[in-house]
């Protein structure tokens, strides 16, 4: 945000971190928390926040609430390379190669085959505010946080937690 021709009453600064926001961001870019106005005004979150006297809510790190407005990246670890992930679609499917039907983000050009990424790996569902992530009964496993997820079971996917698709390691951000 360029933040020298704003007056120094209309900048708008981060409850968490004290860092400069533009006022379309939903996260704060330094810290990632979420910003008040992205909770809408008639939200209870928003009252919640608003009534803490001053001390914000710790929503940063491992939220798990995604704006309807907020977009999903995936960045790999170990090139800091950021793949978008489309939202729109109610299901997205993370694999290589599907030539199925719906969203898909095909990850083969980023060395899925060799690490060990299935076709039809895992979903992404939006379902509300949130994310949620669902093993496809891949062969080499699933893990959220360096837990093993369970095919079938949906879990919440929360901002900065760390998704690994076989040997592929990738950080969630919502931005």
């Amino acid at each position: 945000m360029n933040v020298e021709n704003v007056k120094s009453d209309q900048i708008h600064r981060c409850m968490q971190c004290n860092t400069a926001y533009a006022e379309s961001d939903l996260y704060c870019a330094n810290c990632g928390y979420i910003l008040p106005h992205a909770l809408g005004e008639e939200s209870t979150k928003t009252r919640a926040v608003q009534n803490t006297g001053g001390n914000p809510l710790d929503l940063q790190w491992g939220t798990g609430y995604f704006h309807h407005r907020a977009r999903l990246f995936l960045r790999i670890e170990d090139t800091d390379t950021v793949i978008p992930v489309p939202v729109s679609a109610p299901s997205i499917v993370l694999g290589r190669k599907y030539d199925g039907e719906g969203a898909f983000v095909d990850l083969t050009s980023y060395g899925a085959a060799d690490l060990g990424v299935s076709r039809k790996h895992v979903r992404i569902e939006h379902a509300r505010d949130i994310l949620q992530v669902i093993d496809l009964e891949s062969a080499n496993g699933t893990y959220l946080n360096r837990d093993r997820l369970i095919p079938g079971t949906p879990y919440t996917l929360r901002n900065r937690a760390v998704l690994q698709l076989g040997k592929m390691i990738l950080r969630i951000q919502f931005a």
